[in-house]
């Protein structure tokens, strides 16, 4: 693509409620979307020299449309898991030994997903924490519906041999 900027003016035109719609679809919020959607495109324009051929621009804007989703979701859910230590935490000091001993595991469960290899930790955030199709996550993803089953039973078994191999049987997992 060209540095022409009313060519990338027509490619916004062309493709803005396409990308708006994917996006919308992994995080059904609307005015996050636009805003992802306008943080694509920003993204889209300042690398448009990275495009070598025109047939090849969907493809290119959804992979950044993808990429920028994926890192906000995995930033909210950051944020989320913070805040909410911080709240079992406040919560911890004055709640039974049974609310503890749950929200640590909750914590534990984190922190053994956290060591999962990229694909392994992308599925299960999307298929088991934030209850995405196959169907959908294989769109966010890039993958086939069948990679998707497979990584994640795979990603489970990972899990699975992370959790004996830190916690045993101090917590009970799946």
């Amino acid at each position: 693509m060209g540095s022409d900027g009313q060519s990338f003016i027509e490619i916004y035109r062309i493709y803005h409620h396409q990308i708006f719609r994917f996006i919308y679809s992994m995080i059904e919020q609307q005015e996050t979307a636009e805003d992802l959607t306008q943080e694509t495109f920003i993204k889209a324009f300042i690398s448009k020299n990275q495009v070598e051929h025109q047939d090849k621009i969907h493809s290119w804007l959804f992979s950044i449309a993808k990429n920028t989703t994926i890192d906000f979701i995995r930033k909210q859910q950051k944020l989320q898991q913070e805040l909410y230590l911080n709240k079992a935490w406040i919560k911890n000091r004055s709640i039974p030994d049974e609310q503890f001993i749950q929200d640590e595991g909750v914590h534990a469960l984190y922190q053994a997903i956290n060591h999962l290899k990229t694909n392994y930790r992308n599925v299960l955030v999307l298929r088991k924490i934030k209850e995405c199709t196959i169907k959908e996550t294989a769109e966010i993803l890039g993958w086939r519906e069948d990679k998707v089953r497979i990584t994640t039973t795979r990603a489970i078994k990972s899990l699975k041999k992370i959790w004996k191999n830190t916690y045993g049987d101090h917590y009970h997992l799946l």
